[in-house]
């Protein structure tokens, strides 16, 4: 995935900078992620309500689609999509594409059939406000954040009857929920299983960890002390020729 590729080659620039940087220590990052409360579409007495959009607009250069990211304004974002460039067909004459995240309040129908939080609309239009479809055989990222992170829940697309749960996986927090689709349309979380971090999360974690002990490894090296150098070695005396000895000749 792209974005996983840009994370990667981010980290791996990183790693370049402290090899070649004259800085000595390794960088402290910390700090705590403060949640924003999930906000609801109709809120109930206690529930905070009035949950962010998320607009993205991108402009068409050539026949392929551009890359999508767009997201919700809540911290975390309750609702994200990502697609990747091309991942859109486009109609002759696209210049543009504005990618829409949209809150709504479950209907009863939609409540019944185990709606968790809101059900968020999502979709992509070109400049005249017509729908733009995936291509066929290409998928984008669907993000939702559950309402709290102990809930068993899965990603569903509303079908107008009833919701077809996605196989889902956990984020980088355990109260994001993330599938792949091939279709835009109303989503939700509904009651159902997710596995574990994705494989590219998987992956970005083991390219963490390698260029830890990478840089780790390269600071070690530097801080042990260098060797003396050996004293030259003195030349070799040469060799004292014996004296001959002299041989009597018989008379």
């Amino acid at each position: 995935m792209p974005v996983l590729a840009l994370i990667v080659v981010g980290l791996a620039a990183l790693g370049v900078a402290q090899l070649a940087g004259p800085a000595r220590r390794l960088p402290l990052y910390d700090g705590v992620v403060v949640e924003d409360p999930y906000r609801y579409a109709a809120p109930s007495a206690g529930q905070a309500g009035t949950p962010g959009t998320g607009e993205a607009v991108n402009q068409v250069v050539g026949s392929s689609s551009p890359s999508i990211a767009v997201l919700t304004t809540e911290s975390p974002p309750q609702a994200q999509l990502i697609a990747q460039i091309g991942a859109f067909a486009l109609a002759t004459g696209t210049t543009s594409l504005t990618a829409t995240l949209t809150p709504l309040a479950p209907t009863s129908a939609q409540t019944q059939a185990g709606a968790v939080g809101n059900v968020y609309r999502i979709s992509v239009t070109d400049q005249t406000g017509q729908q733009v479809p995936l291509s066929a055989g290409v998928q984008a990222t669907v993000i939702l954040r559950a309402p709290n992170q102990h809930l068993q829940v899965a990603l569903a697309l509303w079908d107008g009857t009833a919701f077809t749960i996605l196989p889902t996986a956990t984020g980088n927090e355990a109260d994001l929920l993330r599938a792949q689709v091939d279709s835009l349309g109303d989503y939700a979380l509904v009651p159902g299983s997710s596995s574990g971090p994705g494989s590219g999360l998987l992956l970005l974690a083991g390219a963490v960890l390698i260029g830890l002990a990478v840089i780790a490894g390269f600071v070690l090296v530097r801080r042990r002390p260098r060797a003396a150098a050996p004293a030259s070695a003195a030349p070799a005396a040469r060799p004292v020729p014996r004296p001959r000895k002299s041989r009597k000749r018989g008379r």
